[in-house]
């Protein structure tokens, strides 16, 4: 979604264009716009390990339905933390009040070291206007450092002419750089 976004903006972050929003809960390390700039490694994004901190994506007038996503562990050198057990869910809302679940990952250790990406494939979840990674508990403490967030399914949108389109990003992209492949379909 958020290479689509990307390239939607003229190569432009989707953050600093305010494309999107984004909210964190209760602390972090880093500038949060590294998250969506893949090329960049070793920035050092972390999310404070606090049970129910979470970091939000605010789509705004774009509501996307999730399919699968990639996180990408960050690099630090007391450790990047995601070798350890994390307790994290990934959550929907329409309102910013109140959420549903996406997708549930007790004790997951799925990444388990710093530098590495993982892909998580989950059930089609409703259109949502938000989507958040919140930690559940904690396990070790200090950050959970990140090198990126990527999601992937699908997104409706409305264009200049107020014809609503449904993109659809796959999760099967090119290994190197990690870039979506796009359908465009138009909606009736």
């Amino acid at each position: 979604m958020f290479t689509y976004i990307r390239e939607q903006n003229n190569g432009q972050n989707p953050l600093t264009c305010k494309a999107i929003d984004v909210y964190i809960s209760n602390g972090y390390s880093g500038r949060t716009s590294n998250l969506f700039e893949y090329s960049k490694t070793g920035h050092g994004w972390g999310l404070s390990e606090v049970t129910n901190n979470f970091i939000s994506f605010d789509f705004k007038e774009n509501k996307i339905s999730l399919e699968a996503y990639t996180i990408k562990s960050g690099y630090a050198s007391g450790g990047s933390y995601w070798n350890h057990p994390v307790d994290f869910a990934i959550e929907g809302s329409n309102d910013n009040i109140e959420w549903s679940m996406i997708d549930d990952k007790p004790n997951n250790m799925d990444i388990g070291a710093d530098d590495k990406v993982y892909t998580w494939k989950c059930n089609k979840s409703p259109l949502y206007r938000y989507i958040r990674f919140r930690l559940r508990s904690i396990s070790y403490g200090g950050y959970l450092f990140t090198d990126h967030f990527e999601f992937f399914g699908s997104i409706n949108t409305m264009n200049n002419d107020n014809i609503k389109y449904h993109i659809s990003c796959n999760f099967m992209y090119y290994i190197i750089f990690h870039i979506p492949l796009i359908d465009l379909f138009f909606l009736s």
